[in-house]
């Protein structure tokens, strides 16, 4: 049994996935509400983040500084530009800052319990795409509102969204195998997601990178998804070579960190 775990992590992370949906469900839902516990309009707040940052990014940017995102843009387009980018960089950073503390947090788990590890990496992904949700239909309620307009590239956002969701699930799994032994990662990722998130085309385009940059940024894995997910939003023509650049990127880190979590977790208990 061993070896097979051991030749084939990602496809024993799969059937585990799918056989434990019941608990990831529930595990997700107890995430969801710990975030919220105590306010009193609880998830409420969920909604209610997004649709305050969509209205300041459009008083602000749109009516104040008078920033256009292309040259004839109206007064909203920045704000939808912006947001656009940043709900797909939340959604990586809030599963990313989180995830090396993902099984270190929870030692009875490791120790005492016959428990499913990578769940605890499962809830995590899933209560930061619960907020994408969120901020997704906030922003397509913000559009329709503003420009009363709709596209049909709107329907490729899941495809968008899967290999998004495989890739920070693979890094997710990584650094929390990482965060048990090395506890200074948990606090390095506040940091380093500062970094990325100017290294991404979230406040810029890559049209905007100069030449000799392009193919560096090319490299940056969120990239061409960030490019994507804005495109399909706005009804823009899709680039499919980006799409499945992207795609083999978030197979590579899956594939990555389900090797990684299942290799290091005979030593979880040890450490904890």
């Amino acid at each position: 049994m061993r070896r097979a775990a051991a030749g084939g992590p990602l496809l024993a992370f799969v059937r585990l996935a799918t056989s434990q949906r019941a608990l990831i469900g529930t595990m997700v839902r107890r995430e969801i509400a710990s975030r919220y516990q105590g306010t009193a309009v609880g998830w409420v707040w969920a909604v209610v983040q997004p649709l305050v940052t969509l209205t300041v990014y459009t008083v602000v940017f749109g009516l104040i500084l008078k920033v256009r995102w292309t040259q004839g843009g109206g007064p909203f387009e920045f704000a939808l530009v912006l947001f656009a980018g940043l709900m797909v960089f939340g959604f990586v950073a809030d599963a990313l800052t989180r995830a090396p503390l993902a099984v270190a947090a929870y030692p009875n788990y490791v120790k005492k319990v016959a428990f499913p590890l990578q769940v605890l990496v499962w809830q995590l992904v899933g209560a930061a795409a619960f907020q994408l949700l969120v901020n997704l239909a906030m922003w397509l309620i913000f559009y329709v509102l503003l420009t009363h307009q709709a596209h049909w590239s709107w329907l490729w956002l899941p495809l968008l969204a899967l290999p998004l969701v495989l890739l920070v699930t693979g890094l997710s799994l990584a650094l929390s195998a990482t965060g048990v032994f090395v506890r200074d990662l948990a606090q390095a990722m506040g940091p380093v997601m500062m970094i990325v998130l100017y290294l991404c085309p979230v406040f810029y385009s890559t049209s905007m990178v100069p030449s000799e940059l392009a193919d560096l940024m090319r490299l940056n894995p969120l990239a061409p998804i960030i490019e994507q997910w804005r495109a399909s939003l706005f009804g823009q023509a899709m680039n499919w070579l980006d799409v499945g650049l992207f795609s083999m990127y978030a197979m590579l880190a899956m594939a990555f960190g389900a090797w990684l979590f299942e290799r290091t977790r005979p030593g979880f208990a040890d450490v904890l």
